[in-house]
C-alpha cells in the first residue's frame, strides 16, 4: 500500500503534469497515472489472495497432518457412470 500511495502522491515531483508530448517520447497524464494505480491495485489484490491460498495450505500441513492429495487420478469428463461401467467390463474380461 505504501508503494500506491508513493506512487500517487510522489509522481508529480518527479514528472511534471500533464506532459503529453509524443514526438519526444512523453506520454505521461493523470489518466495514465490512474490507470497504472488501478492496475497496480488489482495485482496486489492477486499476490495477497494467492499467499493466503499458500497460508491455508501450510496450516493444514503443519497443524492438521492432512497430507492428502484431494484431486481425482482419473481424468473423466464427469461421466463418472461410464466409466465405472467400462471398468467393471475390463476387470470382468
Amino acid at each position: 500500500m505504501k508503494i500506491m500511495y508513493s506512487i500517487y502522491s510522489e509522481s508529480s515531483t518527479y514528472l511534471p503534469a500533464d506532459n503529453w508530448d509524443p514526438k519526444n517520447g512523453s506520454y505521461y497524464t493523470r489518466n495514465v497515472l490512474f490507470n497504472f494505480s488501478i492496475l497496480l491495485g488489482i495485482l496486489q489484490l492477486l499476490i495477497i489472495y494467492w499467499f493466503v491460498l499458500v497460508l491455508r495450505i501450510v496450516y493444514r500441513v503443519i497443524f492438521l497432518s492432512n497430507l492428502e492429495d484431494s484431486r481425482s487420478d482419473s481424468e473423466s469428463d464427469g461421466n463418472d457412470d461410464e466409466n465405472k461401467r467400462s471398468m467393471k467390463e475390463k476387470k470382468t474380461e
